[in-house]
């Protein structure tokens, strides 16, 4: 089972990676954000943050533990994630993660209908929230994102974003136009990340330089993970393709990943929260609206 996860979207990865070589890679001048700027006020109100039941990743730390010890801490912390921020790197086990396939339907025995989790580290989780701030500021600021991506936007939930839809497409009916929907769903969004890509993306496209560009690029290469049955461990397995899920950082990387989706679709429109992505097209007949 960690086998089969482990190369889930390898070769479509791969086939991304050719593109981008074959693509020119043309710079343009955008604001640029560096620095990973943490204090004991900000690792104090994550410490806070943490919730106890949650599990333990695979340094068995739980996080109840982290929450207790949370007074005695918090200078270590934040000393230790300065100075990951200053070098612009993280620590090996902190890349490892504990793979929790979870059966969703229909046959047992096809792997292709489980849904990994991976349960990460809870003190490398810690920090990827302090980065992960620091990168949606640095977005939503500078405009870098789509109005049609709700995620991170306060007030912007999807039972607000499905109250807007059905609002648009009212008016439309009254119009007399017909509405053609479709809900898509990315199977193995995440899996499928090419980590070439999402760098290109993250330095050209989004600004992002210096140690904080080097601590991503650090976070998403040589990731390892291994899965646990009846208490026994698998091969540990290199990761080579595809954002970790269940870290802080994965819903925002994937986010600027697909950035370019709604602005790329010139025959509808679409509207995106997180990996949920609603085309819609409008005619004045159904083959019109449909084609």
């Amino acid at each position: 089972m960690s086998e089969f996860f482990a190369n889930t979207g390898t070769r479509l990865g791969r086939a991304s990676n050719s593109l981008l070589q074959q693509s020119e890679c043309k710079w343009r001048s955008v604001p640029s954000v560096s620095e990973i700027t943490v204090n004991e006020d900000l690792i104090q109100r994550k410490l806070k943050a943490i919730k106890p039941n949650k599990s333990a990743g695979p340094d068995d730390i739980p996080p109840k533990l982290l929450k207790l010890a949370e007074p005695a801490i918090v200078s270590p912390f934040t000393r230790l994630f300065s100075f990951c921020a200053h070098l612009g790197e993280t620590f090996t086990d902190w890349k490892k993660a504990r793979l929790i396939p979870v059966y969703k339907k229909e046959d047992e025995a096809d792997k292709n209908i489980y849904r990994q989790i991976l349960l990460l580290s809870v003190s490398s989780k810690i920090m990827e929230s302090c980065g992960t701030d620091i990168v949606v500021d640095h977005v939503f600021h500078n405009n870098f994102v789509t109005d049609k991506q709700w995620t991170y936007r306060e007030g912007h939930s999807t039972q607000v974003l499905l109250v807007h839809l059905l609002e648009i497409w009212r008016r439309l009916i009254d119009e007399d136009k017909v509405v053609a929907v479709a809900f898509v769903d990315f199977r193995k969004a995440f899996d499928c990340v090419s980590y070439a890509i999402l760098l290109h993306k993250l330095k050209f496209q989004f600004g992002v330089q210096g140690p904080l560009l080097s601590w991503l690029t650090d976070i998403l290469s040589d990731r390892t993970q291994f899965s646990v049955v009846n208490g026994q461990h698998s091969t540990v397995l290199n990761i080579t393709c595809g954002i970790p899920q269940g870290s802080a950082l994965d819903s925002t990387l994937f986010d600027l990943y697909t950035s370019d989706l709604p602005n790329s679709v010139s025959s509808g429109t679409v509207f995106m929260y997180a990996y949920d992505s609603t085309v819609y097209c409008i005619g004045d007949t159904v083959d019109s609206a449909v084609t």
